[in-house]
């Protein structure tokens, strides 16, 4: 049986392949129902047959169906080409006829099952095969490719095929005065910001000084997580009720930022910002936006929502010709995935074919493992008034909620691959793990009796055969990480308070393993990557995204790769 193959130790699972059959019962010449020949092109109508062994994908246990239990497939494109390359598809190929199997699917929960389809229209001559699938799941919890164009086109060549990720889209709130992020920030600013500075204005002398400071304080808060902008409120109340009281105006000032509070504090706002990373928006100068140069208010939801990406879901491709056969093949007659027997050109007396090539995975899957990295159960935090502090780990409990890769495709080709001259903009955003993770520390963490805690499929990375330092070759890692303990300090000396959500960031670069010289990029379809992530310092702790994409990071993990058992490679980072 054909296996994804790996870059790290094989975790016990068996592997999802497939083969495909092609066996004609009639010999009879066809066209599709209520189509319209293609040329002088003649169709076979067969049967379709398609081999499936147990299976492994993609995510948690059950989503890499690790236990066996095969999710189905949807989305089936079966697609004839001609003017090849060789024996195959190739780039200037041509769509051949009708892209068949788009309206079937196979049923999930089967072990090693052969799924016919009949009258299936293969066109006749010198033809290969293009095949697509996707896993039979939902976007928003497994993932999505979207491939384009639709299955309906008739003329097109491979060249014409492509896949991007799926964006992540906020959803709106129900049950308050708000139904989305623009109308929140608008509202934050004239009944908080705008607010406070009005009455600013107004003053002069000792009074205005006084506000003034408490202001410049409240512009330090600079994370728009729902539990720092209640920080930030409380800040404002209590300065308001205490050390503001006594001058004019400030009870106003102080009702209108009350007011934001009890807002907030409704259940309607209990997942902000949903479905996407609770560090997506910033506070800067007391203004709810997306980024440092981004807008506020109006725009920053649409923003949002172009930034990050659901994972790709498990897709399966293969690039075949056809071969005939007399009896129906074996699994094992597949050897290396590969059939041997003569390349068929399909006439109206061919009766039995099959592909000659097994079903590949088309996306790469990462499984991560993380710790803390601690001789006497501390790591540093971050500096206050230029004095270092450190955290005591047993006083936190602090648990992954979610993993961010950033540098990857935005569009992968019809071989899956990033496309040429591709752009390396996007952000996957994934938070299906197999249950709750608390992180562990150990002084020397053992990777290697760990279980992942999630899997991730991803789309294909730059190949690094000349080198790591151009884009989408090294992409960026971040773990968002719950504070279930004291306040501490992050990066710059921001605080991470208790309840809060922070992302510590690390580098995923690719060395060379002269024993798997096949495996030239980060993430490589068909393969699946294993991500060491060490932490050993908290002083690099974002309360906010940082940038995935721009390189000039704080880094934070410690990464290593590990390509096969035997082989590890030790990145100390944020030390």
């Amino acid at each position: 049986m054909k296996t994804m193959k790996t870059k790290w130790v094989k975790a016990g699972t068996v592997m999802f392949a497939t083969a495909l059959i092609l066996s004609s019962c009639s010999n009879e010449e066809v066209t599709p129902s209520g189509a319209t020949p293609i040329g002088d092109r003649d169709a076979v109508k067969t049967s379709f047959s398609f081999a499936i062994p147990s299976p492994v994908s993609r995510a948690t246990g059950s989503d890499v169906q690790a236990d066996g239990a095969f999710q189905g497939m949807k989305n089936l494109r079966l697609m004839p080409f001609t003017d090849l390359e060789g024996d195959y598809v190739g780039a200037n190929s041509v769509l051949a006829g009708l892209t068949q199997l788009t309206d079937r699917s196979i049923a999930g929960g089967q072990t090693d099952i052969v799924e016919t389809f009949n009258d299936v229209a293969i066109p006749a001559g010198n033809i290969a095969f293009l095949f697509y699938g996707e896993a039979n799941h939902n976007a928003d919890f497994n993932g999505a490719l979207v491939m384009t164009p639709d299955a309906s086109v008739t003329a097109m060549k491979p060249t014409d095929i492509a896949f991007s990720l799926k964006n992540i889209e906020e959803e709106e709130y129900t049950g308050g005065q708000y139904a989305n992020t623009d109308e929140l920030a608008d509202a934050w600013k004239a009944n908080v910001t705008d607010a406070l500075n009005t009455w600013i204005e107004g003053l002069s002398g000792a009074d205005k000084d006084a506000a003034t400071e408490v202001r410049d304080n409240y512009y330090l808060f600079n994370s728009a997580s729902l539990k720092n902008l209640q920080m930030a409120l409380q800040y404002l109340t209590n300065q308001l009720g205490t050390k503001l009281s006594t001058i004019a105006g400030a009870d106003a000032v102080k009702a209108s930022v009350d007011a934001m509070a009890t807002e907030l504090a409704l259940p309607a706002y209990a997942n902000f910002p949903t479905n996407l990373p609770k560090g997506t928006y910033k506070l800067s100068n007391g203004e709810i936006v997306f980024d440092e140069n981004g807008p506020s208010g109006s725009g920053i939801v649409a923003a949002a929502s172009q930034a990050y990406n659901y994972p790709a879901s498990l897709y399966y491709w293969a690039n075949a010709y056809p071969v005939a056969y007399t009896a129906t093949p074996t699994f094992g007659q597949w050897t290396g995935g590969i059939y041997s027997g003569a390349r068929e050109v399909i006439t109206p007396s061919t009766t039995k074919i099959a592909l000659n090539k097994t079903i590949n995975y088309g996306v790469a899957r990462l499984d991560v493992k993380a710790a803390f990295k601690s001789a006497d159960g501390t790591v540093p935090a971050g500096e206050v008034s230029g004095a270092p502090t450190h955290v005591t780990l047993a006083n936190h409990n602090f648990v992954v909620k979610g993993v961010l890769v950033g540098g990857l495709p935005d569009q992968l080709d019809w071989q899956m691959h990033p496309s040429t001259g591709d752009t390396y903009s996007k952000v996957v955003y994934d938070t299906r793990m197999e249950s709750e993770y608390s992180l562990t520390s150990a002084a020397t963490p053992d990777f290697a009796g760990m279980t992942p805690f999630m899997y991730s499929l991803l789309p294909e990375t730059a190949d690094c055969s000349t080198g790591t330092t151009n884009p989408g070759q090294t992409p960026n890692i971040a773990l968002e990480i719950y504070n279930d303990g004291p306040q501490f300090y992050g990066l710059d000396g921001n605080v991470i308070p208790e309840g809060g959500t922070f992302y510590l960031v690390g580098k995923l670069t690719y060395v060379k393993d002269n024993n798997k010289t096949e495996v030239v990029r980060v993430f490589q379809q068909d393969y699946n990557t294993t991500a060491n992530l060490t932490i050993s310092s908290l002083a690099n702790a974002y309360n906010t995204v940082p940038d995935l994409i721009n390189p000039r990071l704080e880094l934070s993990l410690a990464v290593d790769i590990d390509w096969q058992a035997g082989l590890v490679l030790d990145v100390p980072l944020g030390d």
